[in-house]
């Protein structure tokens, strides 16, 4: 197609996939994998069971039942008791409950993302603060931060 002396060249468009698109095609490589679905599906129960933990239970976790120490497992009872008789279940999700969900900082403070994730956090930070500077200023500093972590490993 010309006008006049110039030609016209139609001009291609960049289409690029929806949102929800881009997110299923993140999403399904976990699903291509048996492995990374189950720990998905392991995850994400104790995430529920962690947040749900009061209504999964009719006890709470330091309730004592001095008439059942050391039971096994039973209707009242899904994962038996302890030598208190405080049932196993109870303080197993609101332990659950303590490492995902909410991190307690005094009586009446809480931080969100549970003790697991703020671990992890601070991890990182100290990690990537000590390693940038045994990567700048190498030598004995660099040697100083790395005693620890070998030692470790």
């Amino acid at each position: 197609m010309e006008v006049g002396d110039q030609s016209v060249t139609p001009v291609e468009l960049e289409v690029r996939p929806s949102r929800l698109k881009r997110m299923w095609q993140g999403v399904s490589i976990v699903f291509a994998s048996k492995t990374a679905t189950i720990g998905l599906i392991i995850v994400l129960f104790w995430l529920f069971v962690a947040i749900f933990a009061p209504f999964l239970t009719p006890y709470t976790p330091l309730e004592q039942d001095w008439k059942a120490p050391n039971q096994g497992p039973s209707s009242a009872h899904i994962l038996g008791t302890d030598e208190l008789g405080r049932d196993l279940w109870s303080r197993l999700i609101y332990g659950a409950r303590l490492v995902l969900v909410v991190l307690p900082m005094s009586e009446g403070f809480w931080l969100p993302g549970g003790t697991a994730l703020w671990g992890v956090i601070v991890a990182l930070l100290v990690g990537t603060t000590l390693g940038l500077i045994s990567g700048y200023y190498g030598g004995w500093i660099d040697m100083i931060n790395l005693a620890p972590a070998n030692s470790v490993i």
